[in-house]
């Protein structure tokens, strides 16, 4: 459905003239905005970082139809001071960025450890915490070390370990001595009962597919032919022949946010336990 017939459809909701405010939320709630590093950070050659397997799949002739690529991206590597006042204008209360493996660990594998990385998240995350908007971390948004990749396998290798302090009671080594009192600390009483409490983990996701099997079909039996997708955020096809205007005046995304707000702010009475939103920043 084409993005004007869309809006015509919502504005003739009734609900979406609901509006939605803070005050719709418990005083603990946070609002917060999340970023991807490949999507923003660019400086792909820079301060010693090594290549992520997206800088390769990027760089391949034919994988992105107009050869787009995070090289530079919005260039917060140079300008994240500007992006940290745009945050704290806007009043949101945490930024949520993942942190470019390749740019701590150039090889993937820690061998070598990347001091100028460590000095540009450290540089991020001080500039945030002055102007009092708290940092949460993504360690890992889908950029492997290129060269973990190529000679591992990647994540399907076993030798490759996470949730290090949730199974261990503490931080690995490595990253105690790096980064020392940023980390919190644990007593040893605490440290027991962090050992091996994990119920579950829990994965951020996108999109949900229910599938069925129907062995009538063989023309259905495609995985893709019966399937339903939810996802949290809106795609939005470029249109070349919206103005500028229409550009910024995006209706049809303020209608959105604001029936998704409402459904969380409903989610939080009927008693579903909720302590934030955050919002892909436009820059990605």
């Amino acid at each position: 459905m084409a993005k004007k017939e869309l809006l015509k459809e919502y504005e003739g909701d009734e609900s979406n003239k609901k509006e939605v405010s803070r005050s719709d939320f418990p005083p603990n709630f946070f609002f917060g905005v999340a970023t991807s590093v490949y999507q923003v950070e660019g400086a792909y050659k820079e301060g010693g970082r090594g290549p992520s397997i997206w800088d390769a799949f990027s760089h391949t002739e034919g994988k992105i139809i107009d050869k787009s690529n995070g090289d530079v991206a919005v260039d917060q590597y140079h300008r994240y001071k500007e992006d940290v006042e745009l945050i704290a204008k806007l009043g949101f209360e945490y930024y949520r960025f993942s942190i470019s493996w390749s740019r701590i660990f150039p090889d993937g594998l820690g061998t070598k450890i990347n001091d100028e990385g460590i000095n540009y998240y450290n540089n991020l995350i001080n500039a945030l915490l002055e102007k009092g908007i708290q940092p949460c971390i993504t360690l890992y948004h889908w950029d492997l070390p290129l060269h973990l990749h190529e000679t591992m396998g990647g994540w399907l290798n076993k030798q490759i370990g996470y949730l290090h302090p949730i199974y261990f009671g503490d931080y690995p080594e490595v990253m105690q001595e790096r980064l020392g009192d940023r980390l919190p600390k644990f007593s040893v009483e605490e440290k027991d009962l962090l050992r091996n409490s994990i119920d579950f983990v829990g994965l951020n996701h996108y999109t949900s597919r229910f599938i069925a099997h129907v062995p009538d079909s063989p023309e259905e039996g495609d995985f893709y032919k019966a399937q339903q997708m939810e996802r949290i955020g809106m795609d939005d096809e470029d249109d070349e022949t919206s103005t500028l205007h229409e550009m910024l005046d995006d209706k049809l995304r303020v209608v959105y946010y604001k029936r998704y707000l409402a459904a969380v702010a409903q989610a939080i009475k009927l008693c579903y336990f909720i302590i934030s939103y955050s919002v892909s920043i436009p820059v990605e």
